[in-house]
C-alpha cells in the first residue's frame, strides 16, 4: 500500500519547510509527495522547488493560472500513484510516522479514515509525537450531516484525511461548484455507503489561520445551507438546517464571550 500526500500551495513560502519536513516525517520511504502551487505571487513555488532537491519523494508542480483550492487538490490527486490519498493544507502539519495507522483501517476495507485533528497557530507550539487513544468508529450519512466534523465529541477534519484514490475516483473527486468541499465529499461518499472511520493515533494539525472561511460565519452558513440542500431535501434538510444555526449561534456566543474578556 502506498500513500500519496496531496497539498495545494498559495502564498505560503513561509510554510513550506514547516509542512514539508511535517510530511517527510510522518510518510515510509516508498510513498510521495504532490505539492502544487496555485501561481502564488510570492516566492512559494521557489522555495518549494528547492526543498523537492532534499529530497525524491517531492514531487513539486505549478498551475499555468490560478485555480483555487478545489481544482488544485484535483489535480495532485490525478497526478498520485499511490493507493490512498492524504489530504494536507499548505501550512498544516502531520504527526511523526502519520500513515503507519492508516494501514491497518485501508487493508479491513475502510474508503475514507479521519485520524485525531487538532488546531493550532504557531508551528513551535506542536508536539509532534502525540497521540489520542480513541476507539474506533464508523460514520453513517447521518452523522456526516448532523455531526459536522464530530461524532460522541471526536472530531475529524479534511486535514490528515486519507482516502482510497480508487473511491476518490468513482465518487468524482471533490466537487468544484461548492467552497466547502470537504464536507460535501464527505455527503457524497455516505450517501454511497463508503466506510468512513474515525480512528486513534498520531494527529494531524490544523493551523487557524484570521480570515479563512471557517473563521467567517456569515459565509460559512450561506455554503453550509448550499452544501446540504445539494445532498438532502424536505424535513431533513430543515432539520440539518437549524441544527447548523443553532451550532453556528453557538459559537459566535462562545466567541464573542472570549473578545469580551480580552476587552476587560
Amino acid at each position: 500500500m502506498k500513500f500519496t500526500v496531496i497539498i495545494p500551495f498559495y502564498n505560503q513560502q513561509h510554510f513550506v519547510n514547516d509542512t514539508l519536513s511535517s510530511v517527510l516525517a510522518a510518510i515510509r520511504a516508498e510513498d510521495e509527495v504532490i505539492a502544487i502551487d496555485d501561481c502564488s505571487p510570492d516566492n512559494t513555488f521557489d522555495v518549494l522547488k528547492a526543498f523537492a532537491q532534499t529530497d525524491e519523494r517531492i514531487h513539486v508542480y505549478q498551475n499555468d493560472e490560478n485555480k483555487r483550492q478545489v481544482k488544485t487538490m484535483n489535480r495532485a490527486a490525478s497526478l498520485a500513484k499511490g493507493d490512498v490519498l492524504v489530504v494536507l493544507g499548505g501550512d498544516d502539519l502531520l504527526g511523526k510516522g502519520f500513515v503507519h495507522q492508516l494501514i491497518k483501517p485501508f487493508n479491513e476495507g475502510a474508503d475514507v479514515v479521519f485520524s485525531p485533528v487538532k488546531f493550532f497557530h504557531r508551528t513551535s507550539e506542536v508536539d509532534f509525537s502525540l497521540s489520542d487513544n480513541r476507539d474506533s468508529m464508523d460514520l453513517t450519512f447521518k452523522d456526516v450531516l448532523f455531526g459536522w466534523g464530530s461524532r460522541a465529541g471526536e472530531k475529524y477534519s479534511i486535514i490528515g484525511c486519507a482516502i482510497k484514490r480508487s473511491t476518490f475516483v468513482e465518487l468524482g473527486g471533490f466537487s468544484e461548484d461548492v467552497v466547502i468541499e470537504d464536507h460535501d465529499f464527505f455527503l457524497k461518499a455516505a450517501k454511497q455507503n463508503k466506510t468512513m472511520r474515525i480512528i486513534g493515533g498520531q494527529y494531524a494539525f490544523y493551523r487557524q489561520v484570521a480570515g479563512s472561511i471557517s473563521s467567517n460565519m456569515k459565509r460559512m452558513m450561506k455554503e453550509d445551507y448550499k452544501v446540504i440542500g445539494k445532498h438532502t431535501s424536505g424535513i431533513i434538510k430543515w432539520a440539518a438546517v437549524f441544527r447548523r444555526l443553532l451550532s453556528f449561534t453557538a459559537v459566535a456566543l462562545k466567541r464573542a464571550l472570549k473578545k469580551s474578556e480580552r476587552v476587560s
